[in-house]
This record gives C-alpha cells, sequence and structure tokens, in this order.
C-alpha cells in the first residue's frame, strides 16, 4: 500500500477531529449528527484509501486510522508525493 500526502493529510486531520469531538449533546439531533458525520467522514476517506475489504478486517474506524497514520509516520516510502503515483 502507498498513500499520498495530499491523502495522508486528510486522514490525519479527520483522525484528529474524530478523536477530539468529545461528547454529544443528545437534546440536539443536529449535534448527535455532527458527532456521527466526523466518524463517518473518516471511515469514508480510509476506504478510498485501503479499500473496503481491507477496512473491513479492523475492528474498528479508529483502529484502522490509528494504525494507517503509524505506519505512515514510521516508513520512509509508505507516504509518496502525487507526482509519483
Amino acid at each position: 500500500m502507498q498513500i499520498t500526502l495530499t491523502q495522508f493529510e486528510r486522514i490525519d486531520n479527520l483522525y484528529s477531529q474524530f478523536t477530539f469531538r468529545g461528547e454529544p449533546n443528545l437534546d440536539s439531533r443536529a449535534d448527535v449528527q455532527e458527532w456521527h458525520r466526523k466518524e463517518w467522514r473518516l471511515m469514508d476517506a480510509l476506504i478510498d484509501v485501503i479499500g473496503k475489504e481491507a477496512f473491513d478486517k479492523y475492528e474498528s474506524t479508529e483502529a484502522c486510522a490509528s494504525e494507517i497514520i503509524v505506519k505512515c509516520l514510521t516508513s520512509a516510502s509508505l507516504v509518496v508525493d502525487e507526482e509519483s503515483t
């Protein structure tokens, strides 16, 4: 698997939003929906990079994202420039 810098930055940003989302205000439907959308956006970005079949092997969206981010940060060749792909 290789990932472009743009894809990595998007996943990293969405993961940050996901992990710092706090608890939703259960009295506000819009707040609850936005709380779930943060995970759905991250899930979509992950599926775009690794595919649905690979994503389904993970226990959760968070587990998938954290593993990909760690792999990207510790690999010299996993993240590539847009022009290299």
